[in-house]
């Protein structure tokens, strides 16, 4: 498996608003969201290493990093505008508050601090792209809500997955899938490309689709219920069933019919992250979401005759709430965290 060299991008200072508020399946590429948006500051800021997660308390405030994660190498800085700064020299800095939340450094309203990142979902933008340029077809997965941690706990139901390469990837702030999605999509951060909640549908930028026409390339996209964010291709929407395996049996079906009929493919599934959210990320219900996925999975790659690049756009972490115990909201390591696989 290779991973295509990645130029980690510095974002933007200033910020990129996302204040489209409507519903669209319908695809094609919008107006862009107005340049400049106030971001408030996370409700919870988190501190991520190969431990787990510390969520920022007052008592942290004024202790330098490295008393607080353990860091062999380098942090990514995720802002609460989508954007993300990697850094290789942070002795000396330390944690507080301003009128933008929590500060670090001289980084204002941060969101949390991964220890020794590795790439972002972004890379499955660039991947997909480069593959296409080389003349292979291309199938591009995100398996909604599929954390690293999720299918670490469950992997002797993930067979076929487990037998993969998989590399861990990290997602964007905040971890929605409609952020997460546009990121794949444009190749760009959220502060960039302009979306950062659930509402918004409008991406910034010209998408991987029409980067794919641009190659001479023809697509097609699959996924149940609503289109998440307008693109270029119209996608091909399944109905939601009564129930998410229903809706994801149906876009595995749509999927195999046509896997002879373009050079790139988009597929999203949904039932670990509606099952998840229900009945939590480690229940006996998501149990039955995990192992539905790794045999659709194992399906497709079967009959797809090019390459396969498998990924998420988010984890989970347990909420415990009625009606809701699942979610993912914060720079965690549950949360943050999601599998990268190419298969060949």
């Amino acid at each position: 498996m290779n991973i295509f060299a990645s130029s980690f991008r510095k974002p933007y200072l200033a910020c990129v608003a996302a204040l489209s508020l409507f519903l669209l399946a319908a695809c094609g590429q919008g107006e862009d969201n107005p340049p400049y948006r106030a971001f408030d500051p996370p409700a919870k800021v988190g501190l991520v290493d190969a431990n787990g997660t510390i969520f920022v308390e007052e008592h942290h405030l004024g202790v330098p990093l490295g008393d607080l994660i353990h860091i062999h190498n380098e942090i990514a800085i995720f802002l609460a505008n989508g954007g993300v700064y990697r850094l290789d020299s942070f002795d000396g800095k330390y944690l507080s508050t301003g009128d933008a939340g929590i500060n670090f450094g001289s980084f204002e309203n941060i969101a949390g601090v991964v220890a020794d990142p590795t790439f972002d979902i972004t890379q499955a933008h660039d991947d997909a792209l480069q593959l296409l340029s080389e003349g292979e077809r291309v199938m591009l997965v995100v398996v909604d809500g599929w954390g690293w941690h999720m299918h670490q706990y469950f992997a002797d139901v993930q067979p076929f997955l487990a037998a993969q390469n998989l590399l861990k990837a990290y997602t964007v702030f905040p971890p929605y899938t409609p952020v997460a999605m546009s990121s794949i999509f444009t190749g760009e951060l959220p502060n960039v490309h302009g979306v950062h909640d659930r509402a918004t549908r409008v991406m910034n930028g010209q998408d991987i689709f029409d980067k794919a026409r641009e190659l001479g390339k023809s697509s097609i996209r699959v996924q149940g219920g609503v289109g998440i964010v307008q693109t270029s291709t119209t996608p091909i929407l399944i109905p939601n069933r009564d129930n998410p395996f229903d809706t994801d049996q149906a876009v595995l079906d749509a999927t195999l019919s046509r896997v002879d009929g373009a050079d790139f493919m988009f597929v999203h599934f949904n039932v670990i992250d509606a099952t998840a959210h229900t009945y939590g990320p480690y229940s006996p219900q998501n149990r039955e979401a995990m192992a539905f996925v790794d045999d659709a999975l194992s399906q497709l790659a079967e009959a797809w005759g090019g390459v396969m690049i498998i990924t998420a756009d988010h984890g989970q972490h347990h909420l415990g709430q009625d009606g809701r115990m699942g979610d993912h909201l914060w720079i965690s390591h549950e949360d943050i965290f999601v599998p990268y696989i190419i298969i060949r």
